[in-house]
């Protein structure tokens, strides 16, 4: 390397070692999460290499300017050398805590680090109690250690190579060789010898020869984790505007048959009118994770969910409901205002601009209202939305029960439907109840009594995969998810056995919905296009039960948006409706009324419709659009995909306005 100068040499010899580093967990990674079983191709290492080179670029040539000056250079002042030698071991650290973070996030979502990490930092000591259960933690910090000292060790040593050849900088040949390494590590940055610099988009153009769920693998893969999360915090747009509801709203109004058709005044209020004097309870039961291709309902062959099975064959179940988006507290969101969360940078939980809601919850007058939480419900700040909100709700959790906290997450499911059960034996008024169960969620805790009367299953690995579980291709991680699924249904088995059994029992209708889904590449029970476009993330159950429930089985789409006003129509009270659900008792009456669900996929930046077997979907994220068939063998639409863009568009810039517009 006579032809360039020690200071130039320096900078180099860091690039290729952390070029090296990239490529070295780009390749783990793929190894690691490749359940899509998407073929290696060298475009991967091209492209995630400009990626790379791209962030190298941004951290390294600041240095390398600064540096040139002699003052500053690590080659002339001893004091200047000490702190570039320490900037650099912090830079290497912090290398290494992103990509720790981004493993185990993609280990959790599926996904490549990004902007939504910032929700879970903010319950920094809930997320710090989950890590801490559900991962070698004690391992990880030993590693760190490890890795800080080789770094040190290496540093030390680039510093040493670099300093073996004599100082070079008085020769403008030599120079001249910094001038271009300076000018290279900008092009790097910029990406592309064309008009517009390397794009996140340009990472899902690896190769043509895949389906589409190996592709959106392979374009993750492209991607290093500084690249994805500063791509998706430039998607974080918050506010709607009224003019962009206005330019839909005629086609909106249509879809939702709303009183008014006029675009220059837009209104969703609906108010429903009802003499009826029967008060039946309502028991909303959302529960955590429950993914429809896990369970016996899509014939799902592990038989993790045999009791439910059982209770939907005398219900009303909805074969195809959808959560509006993926994420407990956005589920929650969506369950109890009827809009879909189409906040890109933060749940809209989160946010104090968007806690005042209109809720239908309100219009169960004269009742008792509950809502029973196993944890703490200052995550997600959904105390917050929950008692701004509700009036004279009754909110229990963690620390109002008796029973024994087993993780981060608070009492198990089994002793929350206990709890709730003790509240509702002593109840004289008719009650509203919403049960949000947990167990179902990392790290997967099941009491050691409740193992011991339910009996733990283990499956290969090779069985859990192909049906839908798959935790790091772990045997004993997978074996506990499936387990914790099949808890959930014993859960469930005996709240509604021991219900029967309570004189309050015959007058409650209970409706249960999975707050989400979860994404998977390998479910072969449910369409090819859920597990294509990831909407496995918000396929869920929904169920209709009670002793007066008419058993019925329900194929068109439906939304969690629809649970209040479907509970509020059935219980027949008076209500107003100002936001995006519908009484889908109406819908199945009617078969004019059109029959849709509205999804979005906040990891990939995506939202889409799902309506007469067609589901479409748009990217902001510069991926374009998609129009696919749903059921292959079933009639489908003979709309144009236009008609599908605007109705799409139309709900997600409503949704957008609704957040901020919905005030109580």
């Amino acid at each position: 390397m006579n032809f360039i100068t020690r200071h130039g040499k320096w900078i180099l010899l860091h690039v290729i070692v952390l070029l090296i580093i990239f490529t070295s967990y780009r390749l783990f990674i793929f190894n690691k999460f490749n359940t899509t079983n998407a073929p290696f191709v060298s475009n991967i290492l091209w492209l995630g290499f400009r990626f790379d080179v791209r962030v190298i670029g941004i951290v390294l040539l600041p240095i390398f300017i600064i540096t040139s000056n002699m003052r500053l250079s690590p080659f002339y002042q001893t004091g200047a050398k000490r702190f570039w030698q320490g900037y650099l071991l912090l830079i290497y650290i912090a290398i290494a805590f992103i990509f720790v973070t981004d493993y185990q996030y993609f280990a959790y979502r599926n996904s490549r680090l990004d902007a939504e990490i910032i929700e879970l930092a903010k319950d920094a000591k809930v997320g710090a109690q989950m890590v801490w259960q559900s991962y070698p933690v004690l391992w990880m910090l030993l590693g760190i250690a490890v890795f800080i000292i080789a770094i040190h060790f290496l540093i030390n040593k680039i510093y040493i190579q670099s300093t073996l050849f004599n100082p070079i900088h008085i020769k403008k040949r030599k120079n001249s060789s910094n001038i271009i390494l300076g000018l290279l590590l900008a092009i790097g940055i910029y990406g592309k010898f064309k008009q517009f610099p390397l794009r996140w988009s340009d990472a899902f153009a690896v190769t043509k020869n895949v389906d589409n769920n190996q592709n959106n693998f392979l374009g993750t893969m492209v991607l290093n984790p500084m690249q994805s999360f500063v791509s998706s915090l430039k998607a974080r747009k918050e506010n709607g505007s009224i003019d962009s509801v206005k330019k839909y709203f005629a086609e909106i109004s249509k879809l939702y048959q709303l009183p008014t058709t006029d675009s220059a005044n837009p209104s969703f209020v609906r108010t429903i009118n009802s003499t009826n004097t029967n008060k039946p309870n309502v028991v909303l039961v959302i529960c955590e994770s429950f993914a429809m291709y896990k369970t016996n309902m899509v014939g799902n062959p592990l038989n993790p969910t045999p009791y439910f099975d059982q209770l939907r064959k005398d219900g009303l179940f909805f074969q195809n409901a959808f959560s509006p988006a993926y994420g407990t507290a956005r589920g929650v969101w969506a369950t109890v205002t009827g809009i879909p969360d189409a906040s890109f940078s933060q749940a809209s939980t989160r946010n104090p601009r968007s806690v005042n809601q209109h809720t239908i919850i309100n219009d169960f007058t004269d009742y008792e209202k509950y809502y029973f939480l196993g944890g703490d419900a200052s995550w997600a700040n959904i105390r917050g939305v929950l008692k701004n909100n509700i009036s004279d709700l009754h909110l229990y959790e963690q620390h109002d029960f008796s029973s024994p906290t087993v993780d981060v997450w608070g009492i198990s499911d089994r002793d929350l439907f206990k709890e709730a059960t003790q509240y509702f034996n002593k109840e004289k008024k008719p009650f509203f109840s919403v049960i949000q169960t947990s167990s179902n969620h990392r790290p997967f805790t099941i009491p050691s009594k409740d193992e011991a009367e339910m009996g733990i299953i283990k499956k290969p690995l090779d069985s859990l995969i192909q049906f839908g579980f798959n935790v790091e291709r772990n045997e004993a991680k997978t074996n506990k998810e499936f387990n914790s699924v099949r808890y959930m249904d014993f859960c469930i088995n005996e709240f509604m056995e021991n219900a029967k059994k309570q004189s309050w029992y015959d007058n409650t209708i209970f409706l249960f919905v999975g707050d989400h889904g979860i994404r998977n590449w390998d479910a072969k029970q449910i369409p090819k296009v859920f597990v294509d476009k990831g909407i496995t993330c918000q396929h869920v159950p929904m169920l209709i039960y009670g002793s007066k429930i008419k058993p019925q089985h329900i194929d068109f789409p439906v939304s969690q948006l629809d649970v209040l006003p479907t509970l509020a129509g059935y219980a027949g009270i008076s209500y107003k409706n100002t936001t995006l659900g519908r009484d889908l008792f109406k819908v199945i009456a009617d078969t004019t009324m059109p029959r849709f669900a509205f999804i979005m996929d906040h990891d990939r930046k995506e939202y889409g419709i799902y309506k007469d077997n067609m589901f479409y979907v748009n990217s902001i994220a510069g991926k374009g659009e998609d129009f696919q068939i749903v059921y292959p063998n079933l009639p489908k639409s003979n709309n144009s995909i236009q008609h599908y863009r605007t109705l799409a568009n139309g709900i997600f810039q409503t949704s957008k306005y609704l957040i901020f517009n919905n005030k109580k």
